[in-house]
């Protein structure tokens, strides 16, 4: 299966042994206007100046040239310096890398500027402590990955209300046993009883909350308490109450015997944010944003992403603390997942919310499982319904989508490699509790080359703990979409896994959830703590 994939060149920030830092400060790349310089390209992307296009190739291993061209505000890293000839409106320039360090222990509060952090080529070592000392017990990570946290908000994902701010109340709008489950693609036979609820959410003893739908899927004729997938749904097409999760997902996971909470996080807060804040003239004015249950927390700086996984967190709330519901539902059995957009909200709630047993983050990219200093090129040959572009970095997805992620992490743009953390760092936070990653292998664009080394990162942890199999990959042979060109069998996998955790039945291939599908060498040197947890 993956013979194809053998030979595919794949564009590493940095290296994974780093040279020594260079004292000598760094020169601005030498420019020249009206010329191309370097054949071919290396990676793509759309920034608003030469100066950032500059920026992008001193930060990128292997990139000697660029050319920006206006209209269009497209930079092309090059890899070589050959001279082209004349093109009308563009810049091209030559260029050194920056130099590079070995990994620094993490800062702590305050925080330091972006631009002023180290850089690093490999994976920061996560049980490295801000004061040098490294993790060597259990009681250590648990105090440690508070700390992960903190800098993970105010780098990445801005600030949520905590537990203490925050209070639930549930409305039952309507409750009756269905037999069938559709969707805008199929309809699918179910057996189970539906409870519709409207959720109020804000500050304890608020006067005024914020409403959001919450439709709880419970399988006909389970014994005793069920476990429950909490699911971000994208939205509610046609009032059906499950969103992105499939007609097909659905009836499959009620047939395993597993109830679903599927909730729409779009009425949370919307995904493009207040008017004007996608792709706005100053990305700035998306923060603070005062969209949707956000506007009951002025005081904080929360992003999308955090937004929505603080409703699934309050959707656990709930379920846990209603009368009837926490009677139906395994408490010890919640997990948490989410498609795309959606499975960056599932590993963001599965790291931060402890009661969560196994965390699904599907095709979740960057700002998700997909690694910051890995990436994934743009596909030779596309197949049918690929996304040929490479992979979205930092500068993409800020630029696109603003309001997703804290103010600050658009700071790390035109230099992903003074990123003080990777995304193995979120992985890791939700150990020993399990995980199953899931990717596409014609989905270049979410990054599953970096989702793969962020797993491979992420399993040194659950080897610690001596829980190996919790930490979980799959993937399949399509692009983007769950079942594309695979049926159902993504659904199959996500229940085989969750029988696995939950049940410990033993799925019929064990290699389906460990196996690797690309030829990346490990971007890190560090291990575990000599001592077991």
């Amino acid at each position: 299966m993956w013979s194809a994939l053998a030979a595919t060149a794949l564009l590493v920030l940095g290296s994974a042994a780093p040279s020594a830092a260079s004292s000598a400060s760094v020169q601005p790349c030498a420019q020249s206007k009206g010329r191309i310089i370097g054949r071919g390209s290396i990676a793509q992307h759309i920034v608003e100046s030469a100066a950032e296009c500059c920026a992008l190739c001193q930060a990128t291993d292997r990139c000697r040239a660029f050319t920006w061209a206006k209209p269009g505000s497209s930079c092309w890293l090059k890899d070589n310096v050959q001279d082209c000839g004349s093109v009308a409106n563009t810049t091209s320039g030559t260029c050194d890398p920056l130099p590079l360090g070995p990994c620094q222990p993490p800062p702590r509060p305050p925080y330091p500027q972006a631009d002023t952090l180290p850089r690093c080529a490999g994976f920061p070592d996560p049980f490295r402590t801000a004061d040098g000392h490294r993790v060597a017990s259990g009681p250590e990570w648990t105090a440690h990955r508070q700390d992960m946290i903190g800098l993970l908000e105010h780098y990445m994902m801005g600030h949520s209300p905590p537990r203490s701010a925050a209070s639930v109340r549930g409305d039952l709008v309507a409750a009756a046993n269905i037999s069938t489950v559709c969707d805008r693609v199929s309809c699918q036979p179910v057996a189970a009883t539906l409870r519709n609820y409207t959720l109020h959410v804000g500050p304890p003893n608020a006067t005024q909350t914020h409403p959001f739908d919450l439709f709880v899927y419970i399988p006909a004729g389970h014994k005793g308490s069920a476990p429950v997938f909490v699911y971000s749904a994208e939205g509610f097409y046609g009032g059906e109450g499950f969103g992105d999760l499939t007609a097909v997902g659905l009836s499959l996971l009620l047939a395993r015997g597993y109830a679903v909470a599927s909730f729409n996080r779009n009425q949370l807060r919307m995904d493009d944010g207040p008017p004007g804040c996608k792709s706005p003239a100053d990305p700035g004015s998306c923060f603070p944003s005062p969209d949707g249950v956000q506007r009951l927390y002025p005081e904080y700086d929360w992003g999308t992403i955090a937004t929505w996984a603080w409703g699934a967190t309050r959707v656990v709330d709930f379920l846990l603390a209603d009368t009837l519901l926490s009677t139906l539902l395994d408490k010890d059995q919640v997990m948490t997942m989410g498609h795309s957009r959606g499975g960056k909200t599932a590993l963001w709630h599965g790291a931060t919310d402890e009661r969560i047993s196994a965390t699904f983050p599907l095709m979740s990219g960057e700002g998700g499982c997909g690694a910051i200093r890995v990436s994934t090129p743009a596909a030779a040959h596309p197949t049918k319904g690929e996304d040929t572009s490479p992979s979205e970095t930092i500068a993409d997805i800020v630029r696109s989508f603003p309001n997703w992620f804290g103010e600050n992490f658009g700071d790390f743009s035109a230099d992903p490699l003074r990123a003080p953390w990777d995304q193995h760092w979120s992985r890791m936070l939700i150990a020993p509790r399990a995980q199953l990653g899931v990717e596409g292998l014609h989905n270049e664009h979410e990054n599953p080359v970096g989702s793969q080394a962020s797993y491979t990162a992420t399993q040194v942890i659950y080897d610690w703990f001596g829980v190996p199999n919790r930490n979980g990959v799959h993937f399949h042979p399509g692009a983007h979409p769950m079942d594309d060109q695979a049926g159902e069998h993504d659904w199959v996998a996500v229940a085989d896994f969750a029988d696995w955790i939950q049940r410990d039945v033993e799925p019929r291939n064990v290699s389906e959830f460990n196996t690797t599908a690309y030829p990346v060498d490990r971007p890190f040197n560090w291990t575990a703590p000599s001592t077991p947890p």
